[in-house]
């Protein structure tokens, strides 16, 4: 029994869920925006026309080397690694941005964060206490929680601007870290 029909018999299909197997990045990926991408490095792996469908790419991958299921698993993890750099440097940009704001902020000694912060914050509130003491009109129930949903985002966001979240400050110090 050859490797590939080992595996294949472990799955109990060949195919689609080889791929999903062998590289689940790549696989996870395909339907999305950078699916182009991914299809692109499997043809050029089984060296096949880029044309060639999802179907066509699994077909080939089930009669394929144990060298080139191998290579695809390699093409997987150099895939992640390459899409948690990406993260890395998307945390890092978002942090430089956000304190190249508070830079600014302090060296212009610019008070409209601060004040655009509590008008939020106080619209926020004045909404929140209406909304409790008055009995919205009907016909605007729907557009004032939208509205509502909204501003409760930009005090999320006020939040975010003045402590830092706490969701992504244990990440954003491990990645400072380990990245400077």
């Amino acid at each position: 029994m050859s490797f590939i029909d080992k595996i294949a018999g472990a799955v109990g299909s060949v195919g689609g869920t080889m791929l999903s197997i062998l590289a689940p990045t790549i696989a996870s990926v395909l339907p999305g925006p950078l699916g182009g991408a991914a299809k692109k490095v499997l043809t050029e792996l089984l060296d096949i026309d880029e044309g060639s469908s999802i179907s066509e790419i699994e077909k080939i991958l089930a009669s394929s080397s144990p060298e080139t299921l191998t290579q695809l698993t390699e093409l997987d993890n150099d895939f992640k690694l390459r899409m948690r750099e990406l993260d890395v440097a998307a945390a890092k940009g978002d942090h430089k941005d956000r304190a190249d704001a508070r830079q600014r902020e302090i060296k212009l000694k610019d008070n409209t964060p601060q004040a655009m912060g509590w008008i939020i914050l106080l619209t926020w509130g004045g909404v929140m206490i209406a909304l409790f003491v008055y009995e919205p009109p009907s016909g605007n129930k729907e557009l004032l929680s939208i509205a509502f949903g909204m501003l409760s985002m930009l005090v999320g966001k006020v939040s975010n601007y003045f402590f830092g979240s706490s969701a992504s400050s244990a990440r954003k110090t491990e990645i400072l870290k380990n990245g400077q």
